[in-house]
């Protein structure tokens, strides 16, 4: 077995490595068939190579090798040597690389390394203390120059490093570049960028250099949706400027330009008569287009000429013309498109109204009417005879062109006549639904007593159930909204008592909340009326025994039913009220006007005449 590994270079530096290295091993001997193998690994799986003397290229990182004698019998054991690759020592200068007139610098290497040796050249610098050290300062005075050092690892290997600083002083520091740059509209918010001298910090401003304006530091900037609004086309001035610390440059400006994206307008759609001269579709577009676009002719009229359109040239159809717009500069690969959709007829189009059917309820106020268009026109007829309106509104006159109080459907139609002659007119329904009742009983009152009633009945429309109020004439709620409920047959009533002598209206509502009003009148009674019951209970309704259309100095005699007189008055004043008489049926005779009334009343202190 060999009894050592070696290896021509066991140490040295990665900045200064060999290109190969040679193994080689002592002692032991060869049997027959045997041979040296190499590995870069102890267990012997990766082989490298074979022999005494075997080079190869050198490691990047510290590597053991093993050998040992491999034979048709038998493996001897091994010995192994490592290559230790050790790397530099740092030297990264740190420091300033811009410095004022006059002044003393610090600069410094990472510590822990054997030696460090400074050598300044150029200008009229001097290492005025540190040298030899990891840190050294230096007084400049007018001129610049090249700051070196070489510093030297710990042993065994004592690998160098070496690094080389150009300083340059500043009696004024320069300002940055003016610059413009243009960006286009709603892209994303563009970085600007600065080339400041070395080691100097640059300071961002929006508008002029103050502290208060102060946005942003480094050699680049990127503005925010506040301080640079990409969505609209203009220009916004950054200020710019260099700082060393000991100076600071002048302003220098960075205008940022925001450029519109291409606009082709808005679409837009025309009509126009085959006999009309050639338009410029440019002009037909909405909003405010660029010009300089180019036009397609989507549906191959056949009829453009740059953006120029001729109607003889079609004939009557539908032609859609895309104009399209390239962004340009900023903008480059940026579109924008607009469609002008234009309609040739050799008569005019039929308009096309806002609607062809109006619902409402009769007693409202008539709809209006609409449509689009130009020379419109409007009819009762379907044969175009009888105008009613000219124009895009018309409101039906009630009881002139409609009667608001009968369910039904009217009928209108209307025309539009865009130059190329009238044409077919378009029929618009106003359909009127509502509610029909019939007044039943009417009841007359009476001076002394509000006993008028007013039955309403036959209720019906498409949309039940019901409700009915009352007012006055004057627009007064005598009732308020009363739900009816329907009765057993299906139908639906209601009566309105107590009521005194005036005009009243009666309003029916379905529940689609048409409404009805029935004018009606309760006049008064001029007959005689002598009740047959009244109710002396103390609930102030009916209290009395009140003849109705009672005269002056009317006589009255009342007996109960064995004859005994139980009241009598010559000048009778409907105030009779059977005090401390029991309930039951008494007789009166009543002389007034030359008549003598006789008859019998009922007393009820209760609910009745069988109750408890």
């Amino acid at each position: 077995a060999p009894t050592s590994a070696t290896a021509d270079n066991t140490n040295y530096c990665d900045n200064a490595a060999p290109a190969n290295i040679t193994l080689s091993y002592s002692g032991g001997t060869l049997g027959t068939g045997a041979t040296a193998q190499w590995y870069d690994d102890a267990a012997f799986s990766n082989n490298i190579g074979s022999g005494n003397n075997l080079s190869l290229s050198a490691p990047t990182d510290t590597t053991t090798y093993y050998v040992r004698f491999e034979g048709t019998c038998n493996i001897t054991s091994g010995q192994s040597v490592t290559v230790n690759v050790v790397p530099p020592p740092s030297a990264s200068i740190t420091g300033p690389v811009s410095v004022c007139t006059n002044t003393t610098e610090t600069y410094s290497v990472p510590a822990g390394a054997t030696a460090y040796n400074w050598t300044l050249t150029g200008g009229d610098g001097v290492i005025s203390s540190g040298a030899g050290t990891n840190i050294i300062t230096v007084d400049w005075g007018v001129a610049g120059g090249d700051l070196a050092v070489t510093v030297t690892g710990v042993a065994p290997t004592s690998c160098l490093a070496t690094d080389t600083r150009a300083i340059t002083v500043f009696s004024t520091l320069p300002p940055l570049t003016d610059e413009t740059m243009d960006v286009c509209q709603d892209s994303a918010l563009p970085t600007l960028t600065a080339t400041p001298v070395g080691g100097a910090t640059v300071n961002w401003y929006l508008g002029a250099s103050i502290p208060a304006n102060l946005v942003g530091t480094g050699d680049t900037y990127t503005p925010t949706a506040a301080e640079l609004d990409i969505t609209t086309p203009g220009t916004t001035v950054f200020t710019y400027t260099e700082d060393i610390g000991c100076l600071v440059s002048a302003d220098a400006s960075y205008t940022v330009n925001v450029i519109p994206l291409p606009n082709a307008g808005s679409d837009s759609s025309i009509a126009i008569c085959a006999t009309d001269p050639a338009i410029d579709l440019f002009n037909q577009l909405g909003g405010t287009p660029d010009a300089g676009g180019t036009w397609t002719d989507d549906d191959n009229s056949g009829a453009l000429t740059g953006s120029v359109f001729d109607p003889a040239a079609s004939g009557d159809g539908t032609f859609n013309f895309t104009y399209q717009v390239d962004g340009a500069g900023a903008c480059t690969g940026e579109l924008d498109t607009a469609v002008v959709t234009v309609t040739v007829n050799s008569t005019s189009v039929a308009p096309v109204p806002d609607q062809t059917t109006y619902m409402g309820c009769t007693y409202a106020a008539p709809p209006t009417l609409t449509t689009p268009g130009i020379g419109i026109t409007w009819y009762a007829d379907a044969g175009l005879t009888n105008v009613v309106a000219t124009g895009n509104n018309f409101t039906p006159i009630d009881g002139t062109d409609i009667d608001m109080q009968v369910i039904g459907t009217t009928s209108f139609y209307v025309t539009q006549n865009e130059g190329c002659g009238e044409s077919p007119g378009v029929q618009v329904d106003v359909v009127l639904e509502g509610v029909s009742a019939d007044i039943g009983l009417v009841r007359d009152t009476y001076p002394e007593q509000d006993i008028g009633a007013i039955e309403v009945l036959n209720i019906f429309s498409e949309d039940p159930p019901y409700d009915v109020s009352l007012e006055d004439n004057a627009g007064n709620i005598i009732y308020d909204w009363v739900a009816l409920e329907e009765d057993r047959l299906g139908a639906y009533a209601y009566t309105f008592t107590l009521l005194s002598a005036g005009d009243y209206v009666v309003m029916v509502r379905d529940a689609k909340g048409c409404i009805l009003p029935i004018d009606v009148n309760i006049g008064l009674a001029t007959e005689v009326f002598i009740p047959n019951v009244f109710t002396p209970n103390g609930d102030g309704y009916n209290e009395y025994f009140k003849v109705l259309n009672i005269e002056p100095n009317t006589q009255i005699v009342i007996t109960n039913r064995w004859g005994v007189k139980v009241f009598e008055s010559n000048d009778y004043q409907n105030d009779w009220r059977a005090d401390n008489l029991p309930e039951g049926v008494y007789f009166y005779t009543i002389k007034m006007g030359g008549q003598v009334y006789r008859g019998n009343v009922e007393v009820w202190r209760n609910s009745g005449p069988n109750s408890n």
